[in-house]
């Protein structure tokens, strides 16, 4: 019996167990090639990997004189009698697993580690020499040569950076060699709970072995409550972990998780279960839409999906089946017509547990690219509208009805971390009133705590400092900081000192005020001159009937330019809709692009739901805001997600390693202050567009350039208004005089001196 059995079955219960950083520390120092072990059976080659469980010894197992990974467990974890014998229980399994794609386990048991007290809990493992398919599909960001490459360093990447994906054939392949894997798992009555990029490795002839199983569901749960592991609110876990039923836990959880690695493989970003997204037969060369229907099955509630690996791989081998087929007859892509998309979006629609999330991604495709390559014919618009309307529904619903289980059960954390996961994916203002709700629901637990009730009214003045909110959300956290701050000087029990219970549907809702005017100072440094006073940013908060994005089209008699021009206190550039995000400008190509350059598709897989940049009104003046974990570069400087920057007068910026490259003028008015940006894309993702960020007023000279005119359009909340500065102008064939200022309805148009016309809407 080898060494890791040897040391003994039990390390006393509650005896004294080192902190998580000391106790790598303990190999850390250790020098390599000296023995690790008492016995003197295991040499070790090196510490290779620390995580939230324990960490990973590269050693030389001296009697069989193979390498070997041992996996040594926190101490914490494995500090009960209880916590060991489950343990056990969940390592005897393993002795029935194949091997051929799950790594083979040797031993498992403490390990008496020289000069510890306490032996260490651990599994031995075989060595696999390679690097994990996270590298893989990282390192694919890299298959081009980009400008951002100017501005970072190859070797300064983090690790959670997603790539544009693999070749479909190779992404096919993997996920094939992962299912096996957990197929095995699954045949020896465990489940692995984590399958993700980052625990499968490449071995010799790029052979796929699963690695990161060993520990079952109440393990998994003694993790999150003794180390603060966030494995239930991670985006690999299944969305009905958080609802806390461990019960639950089973095969068809890994059945989700490979779905989910589906998608990591062929995009190179996972999906969400709270959003919309894409079908991946759309922007993989060959794959049958055969591959999409089996993630709906796997995406959606438990009860729908394949009972396990085994069922799953009987689908996929179909799914590859068909892929060859089309690889031999060269369909590249579904040729589906408008018609079709629409009838599975409505058959999809009337399922009785409907996946939402496919529904809006079909719906949103068939209104973007109409009417060049998908004409609607006989489908009309507004029933498409209508139904991405009831599929955002629902999938907002969704969201909602997660939080208030989260905080029925007062579960804070996982509450918290849920909505850290949604503020990269949905509307800022539903994220903004969802903190809101978290706040107040702890608040109202812990009235009485004056402690408890001075944190909530801090992170709820944190909150109104945004200048970002909307004035519903403003109004609803200023009524909730009155009603703290009324309970603050009154008795604890007194009457009235009382706030809402803890679900969201249930915030009241302060009555509605007057149009608000956010006017945050500029730093003297973007002032014209750097001695005079800082100047408000006037930014309009009250749309009214005014949409928050629209189109203007300027003609001249060389060219016709698009802008899409967003008002209010932010602007988003990234891969998705207004509808999905709020004030955004959606960067991804029509099908056409995307056909016409496999590049274009390379990039917009690469920027995905990761590559944001969120432009704002902060207290300081105007800002840049990262909210991608690709990264991005603004005006030379490299910013990571979360990182943000001032706004200069003009400058340049790339998102997404280079996905999309673009550069901004700041335009001012007569009095100095910030009246609009004006961004053009040159590069990759977007390349051509043109867009306008209004903050007061919109100069037309920016969307006519060489025009004599002059003239500005100023939103309203009611409607768009043109003011002439000059003369020869006309609105609908009507002079504009010189001051005049006039309503600019949809599809009215404003004719310029030198024949230029632009047409709203």
């Amino acid at each position: 019996m080898s060494s890791v059995a040897r040391a003994g079955k039990k390390s006393g219960k509650g005896a004294g167990v080192t902190t998580f950083s000391s106790a790598f520390a303990v190999f850390t120092h250790m020098e390599i090639g000296q023995p690790l072990d008492v016995a003197g059976e295991l040499e070790l080659r090196g510490l290779v990997a620390e995580g939230d469980h324990g960490c990973v010894l590269k050693v030389l197992h001296k009697p069989s004189n193979t390498l070997r990974a041992l996996k040594m467990m926190h101490p914490e974890l494995v500090a009960t009698d209880v916590a060991q014998r489950l343990f056990e229980e969940e390592l005897e399994k393993l002795a029935g697993v194949a091997g051929e794609f799950a790594v083979k386990v040797f031993d498992m048991g403490p390990v008496a580690v020289l000069g510890q007290a306490l032996p260490w809990w651990a599994v031995a493992m075989e060595w696999v020499e390679g690097r994990s398919l996270r590298d893989l599909v990282s390192g694919s960001r890299f298959s081009q040569q980009l400008s951002f490459e100017r501005y970072v360093d190859r070797s300064g990447q983090d690790e959670d950076v997603s790539g544009s994906g693999l070749a479909p054939e190779e992404a096919l392949r993997f996920l094939e060699q992962a299912a096996n894997g957990v197929a095995e798992l699954h045949r020896a009555g465990l489940c692995h709970l984590d399958v993700r990029l980052d625990h499968l490795l490449l071995g010799k002839g790029n052979a796929v072995r699963l690695v990161g199983f060993g520990l079952g569901p109440e393990l998994r749960r003694s993790a999150q409550e003794l180390l603060g592991v966030r494995w239930q609110t991670s985006p690999y876990a299944a969305p009905e972990l958080l609802r806390g039923d461990w019960a639950v836990l089973g095969p068809r959880a890994d059945v989700y998780q490979l779905a989910l690695l589906a998608y990591e493989l062929f995009r190179g970003t996972i999906c969400s279960p709270w959003v919309g997204y894409e079908e991946l037969c759309e922007s993989a060369d060959f794959l049958p839409a055969a591959m999409d229907e089996l993630l709906q099955d796997c995406l959606g509630d438990p009860e729908h999906r394949p009972d396990d690996a085994d069922a799953f791989l009987v689908r996929l081998r179909v799914v590859a089946a068909q892929f060859d087929e089309n690889q031999r007859k060269g369909r590249t892509r579904p040729d589906r017509k408008a018609k079709e998309i629409w009838q599975r979006a409505q058959g999809m629609a009337q399922r009785d547990m409907p996946q939402w999330s496919y529904v809006a991604g079909m719906c949103q495709r068939l209104l973007e690219e109409k009417p060049h390559l998908l004409p609607f014919g006989k489908i009309p618009v507004k029933q498409v509208d209508e139904l991405l309307a009831q599929a955002q529904s629902h999938l907002q619903t969704r969201r909602r009805d997660m939080l208030d289980e989260l905080l029925v059960r007062q579960a804070w954390d996982q509450a918290a971390a849920f909505l850290e996961r949604l503020g990269g994916e949905v509307a800022t203002d539903e994220v903004d009133e969802l903190k809101l709700g978290l706040e107040l629901a702890q608040a109202a637990l812990h009235k009485g705590d004056p402690e408890a009730r001075a944190l909530a009214h801090q992170r709820i003045m944190e909150l109104l400092k945004e200048p970002r909110l909307s004035p519903a959300v403003r109004n609803r956290a200023a009524s909730a900081l009155e009603m703290l701050m009324a309970e603050g000087r009154s008795e604890p029990d007194a009457p009235g000192a009382t706030l809402p219970p803890p679900v969201t549907a249930a915030i009241p809702v302060a009555p509605p005020l007057e149009p608000v005017v956010v006017v945050p100072p500029v730093s003297v440094s973007q002032t014209p001159a750097a001695h005079e006073p800082a100047l408000p940013i006037p930014v309009m908060t009250d749309m009214g009937v005014l949409a928050p994005v629209e189109r203007f089209q300027v003609e001249s008699a060389h060219e016709t330019t698009s802008w899409r021009v967003v008002v209010g206190p932010a602007v988003r550039f990234g891969r998705g809709s207004f509808e999905e995000f709020g004030n955004h400008l959606d960067l991804r190509p029509t099908r056409r692009e995307a056909a016409e350059s496999s590049i274009t598709l390379a990039l917009a897989q690469r920027l995905s739901r990761a590559g944001h940049m969120e432009f704002r009104v902060a207290p300081e003046g105007l800002e840049a805001f990262c909210m991608g974990t690709h990264g991005a570069a603004m005006d030379g400087k490299v910013l990571k997600r979360g990182e943000r920057t001032e706004l200069g007068e003009e400058g340049r910026c790339l998102l997404a390693q280079g996905a999309a490259e673009f550069v901004y003028k700041l335009w001012r008015g007569r009095d100095g202050t910030p009246q609009a940006v004006e961004f053009t894309f040159t590069a990759g993702v977007g390349a051509g567009r043109h867009a306008v960020w209004v903050l007061s007023s919109l100069p037309l000279q920016v969307l006519a350039a060489g025009t004599s005119a002059k003239a500005i359009s100023v939103p309203t909340p009611q409607g768009w208004m043109v003011e002439a500065r000059s003369e020869g102008l006309s609105l609908e064939g009507q002079d504009l005089p010189r001051g005049t200022r006039l309503p600019w309805p949809a599809d009215a148009v404003v004719d310029l001196p030198e024949g230029t016309r632009i047409v709203h809407g």
